[in-house]
């Protein structure tokens, strides 16, 4: 603990700004607003400062239109604490792992608050993951976030490949019909 304290009385010394915005986030260093995560509303801290230097929408409910009397508690019961934290991680250093496991949540996240660098890094992470077994599921969240490229891509991959995806293709028109007119 004495290290901890030590460490707070000059912790920007030697440090870039990606460095002292990831121990900002980390340690929970004055910040403004909490947020309530999930069912289970888990509390995550950030500043307003940063959410609102790379969001038009934190700029929105901080400061614009669809601000609110509370603004320093903020329920979020649709994203859970580990891909808020992701969120927040990205919004602070421009770094997060996106991977098979927080694609998908992460893609809602980063739409619903408009991080436009993250919805990208998540659409790349889809088209160089793009495979038979995956494509219609791939296909479906392209089209419902919007990646027109990655449709496009998926639509070929399935033309290119349509004998091993074409048992896949089953369930496909329950969940988003208009995305097989181009097929």
């Amino acid at each position: 603990m004495a290290d901890f304290i030590e460490s707070m009385e000059d912790w920007q010394a030697d440090r870039n700004l990606l460095e002292c915005n990831r121990f900002m986030l980390n340690n929970q260093v004055n910040c403004d607003v909490k947020f309530l995560l999930g069912l289970k509303r888990e509390p995550i801290s950030a500043h307003k400062y940063m959410l609102v230097c790379r969001s038009s929408v934190f700029q929105s409910i901080f400061y614009g239109a669809i601000s609110s009397d509370s603004k320093d508690t903020i329920p979020v019961s649709d994203i859970e604490p580990e891909i808020f934290k992701n969120l927040l991680q990205y919004i602070y250093t421009d770094e997060v792992s996106v991977g098979h496991g927080n694609v998908k949540d992460l893609l809602y996240a980063a739409k619903k608050y408009a991080v436009k660098g993250l919805v990208k890094k998540c659409l790349a992470f889809l088209q160089s993951s793009i495979n038979k077994e995956n494509v219609c599921s791939v296909l479906e969240m392209g089209h419902t976030y919007n990646g027109k490229d990655l449709e496009a891509s998926c639509i070929r991959f399935i033309h290119e490949n349509a004998k091993e995806v074409s048992c896949s293709l089953v369930h496909l028109p329950k969940l988003c019909p208009c995305v097989l007119k181009p097929l």
